[in-house]
């Protein structure tokens, strides 16, 4: 015989609701445990991209060889000191973002003479250029004293590159941040 409940049903038919909705419970919770997950490692995400890391493109054939057109690059935010050899990101006023070696930092004096980068009187020697460093017709002449948290930046294919020949120095706000690799 099988006990009936007060309302007349088996018991396990109310053993068998209990048991569902114990599963439909630990579903829920499961689900609730993914999204709240989720949630924090899209939180983690944009806090790193946004204050530590940032992403962007190479667009076209200035940095080449050591860059080429459509490479993604990853750059660095939190270290603001920047040195000749680095590789910054910068964004500039009307929003069009660049990839650029600096060359020469505040307090520097840059000029080009017959196709040569002069730092300071000397000529720079530059493994990873390619091609000769000619001024561009523009606002910029030589030589060229940088002031404070001024930066000239250059792309390593100088034949094809628009740079602080043609646009002048770059302040330290406009970088975005250090190219890794």
């Amino acid at each position: 015989m099988i006990d009936k409940n007060t309302t007349g049903q088996p018991q396990t038919d109310n053993r068998e609701a209990r048991l569902k909705k114990l599963r439909y419970d630990r579903h829920h919770e499961n689900l609730i445990t993914m999204i709240e997950g989720f949630v924090i490692v899209a939180i983690i995400v944009f806090i790193l991209f946004y204050f530590v890391f940032g992403i962007t493109s190479v667009s076209g054939n200035s940095m080449n060889p050591n860059y080429t057109d459509g490479q993604t690059v990853l750059f660095v935010r939190i270290n603001k000191t920047y040195s000749v050899g680095d590789v910054v990101g910068i964004k500039m006023t009307k929003g069009d973002s660049y990839i650029k070696r600096i060359v020469a930092v505040a307090g520097d004096t840059v000029d080009l003479q017959d196709g040569v980068l002069y730092v300071n009187g000397s000529p720079k020697t530059e493994t990873y250029a390619i091609g000769t460093t000619q001024p561009e017709s523009g606002d910029v002449t030589y030589p060229l004293t940088l002031k404070d948290q001024e930066y000239f930046v250059l792309g390593d294919n100088r034949e094809a590159s628009i740079d602080s020949r043609s646009f002048g120095p770059v302040v330290e706000s406009q970088i975005e941040g250090k190219i890794l690799g």
